[in-house]
């Protein structure tokens, strides 16, 4: 999240353009990924501690893990857009 507050606030903040609404759209999207990362932290844990309670394993579906990747590298690719291209 901190990231988010990073090129969301203090990039645009070192630039002389008028429009930062890549820059702030980035930001946003880095802020909403840490919201959700702290939300599958949370029910993973929940999710361990069940089963450890009945003495079986909770396997972790590949779908989240592929998707919170495709969405690191997402932003990872507008973060190096907005460094090599400027906002």
């Amino acid at each position: 999240m901190a990231l988010g507050v990073g090129v969301g606030r203090l990039l645009p903040a070192t630039e002389t353009s008028k429009t930062h609404w890549a820059e702030e759209t980035l930001g946003a999207a880095f802020g909403v990924l840490g919201i959700v990362l702290l939300w599958v932290g949370y029910v993973r844990v929940r999710a361990v501690e069940d089963a450890l309670d009945r003495g079986t394993f909770a396997p972790l579906d590949v779908r989240l893990p592929v998707a919170l990747l495709g969405a690191g590298i997402l932003l990872g690719i507008g973060v190096v857009a907005l460094v090599v291209f400027g906002g």
